[in-house]
């Protein structure tokens, strides 16, 4: 099994990598600018002619496509950008892997549903609301045009992020800094631990014959600000600055956002073998060990 991972620098695709190695699996990553890493191979994936002359060199099995621009206020300003990123890229990547009988894990997100329900099957219908989810939703559906072989991940995760842009990271750095935070009680989504997004990736480009779209999410659903809130009680921070908000309140961001995302996982359970960890056991982790409160490192 040989493994190309497009996207392998940034927060997901990192992740992925790692996890192909310590499954020695042969995997390589892909990058858009030169480097010196042997495991990184240079490509401008939106190129035909470079997508193809990569894809011949590394002779892969499967590529796990994590390459997105995910910042939604960058893609209302920078439509043209987002969508051939995000939409015609993995067109690209699909009509490639049609030709040469490669097999496509693409990771798209629960953001194309509009966020009025909750709860979303495989086979709800989507109903984006802003470029980026609209990008997204293009691309599963050039994806699913052009070839049999493929799976289009939809997810929502959460993790330490190297470059410090995430969710969790913003979290955390409240905590140690004693900063007050506001969480958003109308907005509710099961996000899954980046460790476990990239190992059922690997599943399904390595261990299973699965081709549609599955929903790969977490067993629990949060409210933004009651996941604020149990991230803090369990590094033992028990008296956190967090506040209630609504993302309604919010006016100084350009995307609309959809509130109510959970996916149902029952698909995925189903299907992989992958271990789907809770947030306690999450935050148990030795890499969260550094961001635990004085009071809890006592104990």
């Amino acid at each position: 099994m040989r493994i190309l991972v497009v996207g392998a620098t940034g927060f997901l695709g990192s992740y992925v990598l790692r996890s192909c190695k310590q499954k020695s699996i042969i995997a390589f990553g892909s990058s858009t600018s030169p480097n010196n890493n042997q495991d990184l191979l240079t490509i401008d994936f939106t190129q035909t002619h470079e997508v193809k002359s990569v894809v011949s060199k590394s002779m892969v099995d499967c590529i796990i496509n994590c390459a997105a621009i995910t910042n939604v206020d960058e893609c209302e300003r920078n439509p043209e950008l987002a969508r051939s990123v995000n939409a015609t890229g993995p067109k690209l990547l699909a009509e490639i892997c049609n030709s040469t009988g490669i097999r496509l894990i693409h990771v798209s997100t629960d953001s194309v549903f509009d966020g009025e329900s909750g709860g979303y099957l495989e086979d709800s219908v989507p109903n984006p609301i802003n470029v980026y989810a609209r990008n997204k939703l293009e691309a599963e559906r050039l994806i699913s045009k052009s070839m049999k072989n493929y799976v289009i991940a939809r997810t929502n995760l959460y993790g330490l992020n190297p470059n410090g842009k995430h969710l969790l990271n913003w979290i955390l750095s409240c905590l140690v800094n004693d900063k007050e935070m506001v969480g958003f009680e109308d907005a509710i989504f099961n996000p899954l631990w980046v460790r476990d997004l990239a190992e059922c990736l690997v599943e399904l480009a390595s261990n299973c014959s699965y081709a549609g779209t599955l929903h790969c999410a977490g067993d629990e659903t949060f409210s933004k600000y009651e996941f604020i809130k149990r991230i803090a009680w369990y590094l033992g921070y028990h008296n956190a600055k967090i506040k209630k908000g609504l993302s309604s309140d919010v006016t100084t961001t350009l995307a609309k956002r959809p509130n109510r995302t959970y996916l149902s996982n029952s698909k995925m359970k189903e299907l992989l073998k992958t271990k789907i960890h809770i947030l306690g056991e999450v935050m148990q982790d030795s890499s969260f060990d550094i961001y635990r409160s004085k009071e809890l490192k006592k104990i």
